[in-house]
């Protein structure tokens, strides 16, 4: 199921290391979590009580998942998800949108 395919997809991911990922990439990770039962890392960006503190959850999540990221990008893809969810509510409510 979609587990299974994600984990195939983390393997070619990790397979590609050490590359580390752009902008796009690492939103593409963020927003993937919106799939997964566990949004628990989503849900700590959102809810964060600053910028910096919502960077550092993802940058975080970024190493326990062995994958290389920039922090000056991690920061600037976690305040555009912010902006986002700010306007859409959707990162902490709608999570199931």
């Amino acid at each position: 199921g979609m587990i299974a395919k994600l984990s195939a997809e983390n393997r070619i991911l990790i397979s590609l290391l050490p590359k580390t990922l752009t902008r796009d990439e690492i939103k593409t990770w963020l927003d993937g979590l919106r799939q997964l039962s566990s949004v628990t890392v989503l849900y700590e960006i959102g809810a964060a009580k600053s910028d910096g503190l919502a960077t550092g959850i993802a940058v975080k999540y970024f190493k326990e998942q062995g994958v290389n990221a920039n922090g000056t990008d991690v920061a600037a893809v976690v305040k555009e998800l912010r902006l986002a969810a700010a306007s859409r509510h959707d990162y902490i409510t709608g999570l199931d949108t």
